[in-house]
């Protein structure tokens, strides 16, 4: 006696198709056969890739690990991120618990900024950004939560107050996917 893949009605040893719901019996078990070999394949391709990524950490410096883990979280928050991020050079002025300084924004989206800074900042801490963007956009203010800190910079929250705050930022992507064109 055999099992049908599909259905689970027992079929006679032998038996090609199922009697009960017509499945080729022969064909489905070496498909999941063939599935489970590349299930098995791609398992041991991941340990061993797993392990050479290993063998490649011990010999790190600690200046090259926090390199790579800045680039795996940012690999990682790729994966999460709601909103596509546009490259872009736009001046910012930053006002930061009393302190006023001017910086860049390395990339934009909807939902915040990556800030180029070497200035101290605490994360989940608020900070009021005007942004301005090419010679004939007016400057426009938001505030916004520090939700990240690395050597290069800050990655900034917005905390859009208005249908207006968000259409400024909008307009700011749309110029920013012409001139990727």
């Amino acid at each position: 006696m055999t099992e049908c893949p599909n259905c689970g009605n027992k079929a006679q040893a032998g038996e090609v198709e199922c009697s009960h719901c017509g499945t080729d019996i022969a064909y489905v078990k070496e498909k999941l056969s063939r599935k489970e070999t590349e299930d098995t394949e791609q398992k041991k391709k991941i340990e061993r890739m797993n392990a050479r990524l290993f063998e490649l950490i011990e010999k790190m410096t600690e200046d090259q690990l926090e390199l790579l883990l800045e680039s795996a979280e940012q690999l990682h928050g790729k994966i999460k991120r709601g909103h596509d991020r546009y490259p872009c050079l736009i001046t910012v002025d930053c006002v930061y618990q009393s302190r006023a300084s001017n910086q860049f924004v390395k990339n934009i989206s909807l939902s915040g900024v990556f800030i180029e800074t070497s200035e101290s900042f605490a994360e989940g801490e608020e900070v009021s950004l005007t942004l301005s963007f090419g010679h004939h956009s007016k400057p426009f203010r938001i505030t916004g939560e520090i939700v990240r800190l690395i050597t290069e910079g800050i990655g900034v929250k917005f905390k859009i107050k208005s249908q207006i705050q968000e259409e400024l930022i909008q307009n700011i992507l749309k110029e920013l996917k012409q001139i990727k064109k």
